[in-house]
């Protein structure tokens, strides 16, 4: 059980200190190890889980690109799907022809970002952010760019904000200022997320 929600690599991480001779057994995986380090054990179920979900969400999206590509195809910028914006982008035009009929052209593109981390896609974010060539769009593109170099990684899921203070701290007033005016949801949550 545990190896299907962490990962092999993960739960071979997080069991590699400890004595594999003794302790509880489940599956072939001796639990002891585990209760000596329950943070970084948190973190890779943690990590585990949202990658899980990240990649159950981009295949419930793939089927739907499937059975609705001629509503997909309907105002995408990137209707050949080749690249995960692609998919973002034609998914995010039939959730606006089914359930959210017409969207803002400024709630139209932070949904795609919305969506790209929905998958945990922050690279496609990024690219989304810097078609738009919007002066917002911009900055929070930078501020994914910065994210991605603090933590090598184009994934979430990091103890802590590795977002240096001043930026985080610019994130978090941006949040607050959005959650005081009439800004589109998708736009809360990403900043949200990111702060």
């Amino acid at each position: 059980m545990l190896k299907t929600i962490l990962g092999e690599k993960e739960l071979i991480h997080a069991l590699h200190s400890g004595n594999k001779t003794t302790g509880v057994e489940e599956e072939g995986v001796y639990l002891e190890p585990l209760a000596k380090h329950p943070a970084r054990v948190k973190h890779t179920f943690l990590k585990g889980a949202r990658k899980f979900l990240e990649k159950q969400y981009f295949f419930f999206m793939i089927d739907q690109l499937k059975e609705k590509q001629m509503v997909a195809k309907v105002g995408a910028i990137d209707t050949s799907y080749s690249s995960d914006l692609g998919k973002v982008e034609g998914f995010v035009c039939i959730i606006n022809q089914l359930a959210y009929p017409h969207p803002s052209e400024t709630t139209h593109y932070w949904m795609i970002v919305y969506f790209c981390f929905r998958i945990g896609r922050i690279s496609a974010a990024i690219e989304a952010c810097r078609k738009i060539n919007d002066p917002e769009f911009n900055a929070f593109a930078s501020i994914l760019e910065e994210y991605t170099q603090q933590t090598k990684s184009d994934t979430f899921g990091h103890v802590g904000s590795p977002l240096p203070p001043d930026t985080l701290n610019y994130v978090q007033k941006r949040f607050k200022e959005l959650c005081a005016s009439q800004a589109s949801h998708y736009q809360l949550i990403v900043y949200n997320i990111v702060g």
